[in-house]
């Protein structure tokens, strides 16, 4: 079954500001896949998903080199056509950003076809995401990058590999936290991924840029059944 895009949200707050950032989900089905990444600038802010039950944190990764940045990335299988809007929450204000995408067709059982990969570059809004090797073909390649100082004005998705789709974006300026991402609902064979740098215009290249690379995989298409076919037996007497 091919993987296809349903719908992205995005939000971005700034320093002092304490109010919660929602994602508002698109109209979706059982089984749809929920994929949200969030940056903050800052060790001291504690982020987690809230209103919604059922959103799993996949991982958590601090970097002190330069502005210390902590990104988070969670996900949630869809049970219903009805899910509720994750709220993602803070303790206390600081910059941050969150980008919200929603896939069908992503494996109901193993979501992630392999260990997504993240990388911190330190002054740099067009960073270049780490390369993934993936397991099985036909996934969905989706990177996100963020930027600490608030340089980006455009969204620039990589040259390579080929045929990416600009993804949801949060743009602010003024030392705040952007993001952006983008997406390749079919990355073809399996194999080694190696992404180009990303193309976003900016103002300027100071700021910390943490990535993450994700591969989603596939379902699998359902068996076909063979035709069963009765026998009929005729008694001659």
């Amino acid at each position: 079954m091919a993987i296809t895009h349903i719908g992205q949200d995005s939000e971005q707050n700034a320093s002092g500001n304490t109010a919660d950032m929602t994602f508002t989900l698109p109209s979706h089905a059982t089984d749809d896949f929920g994929i949200i990444s969030a940056t903050v600038r800052n060790t001291g802010a504690a982020v987690a998903i809230g209103a919604a039950s059922g959103w799993t944190e996949l991982r958590s990764d601090t970097n002190t080199t330069g502005d210390t940045t902590v990104t988070y990335i969670w996900y949630k299988k869809f049970t219903s056509a009805s899910e509720t809007n994750p709220t993602i929450t803070i303790d206390i204000g600081r910059n941050r950003a969150f980008i919200g995408h929603v896939f069908r067709g992503v494996d109901t059982t193993t979501p992630f076809d392999v260990t997504e990969v993240f990388t911190k570059i330190s002054n740099a809004s067009n960073p270049t995401n780490a390369a993934i090797t993936t397991a099985n073909a036909n996934g969905c390649l989706l990177l996100t990058m963020g930027n600490t100082n608030g340089e980006l004005t455009a969204l620039g998705v990589p040259a390579t590999p080929a045929s990416l789709t600009a993804g949801a974006e949060a743009f602010a300026g003024g030392s705040n936290v952007d993001m952006v991402s983008c997406y390749k609902v079919d990355y073809g064979a399996a194999g080694t991924i190696t992404p180009t740098a990303w193309t976003n215009t900016v103002t300027s290249s100071t700021g910390e840029a943490p990535c993450y690379t994700v591969a989603l995989r596939a379902q699998a298409a359902a068996a076909a059944s063979a035709p069963s076919y009765g026998r009929l037996l005729v008694n001659v007497g």
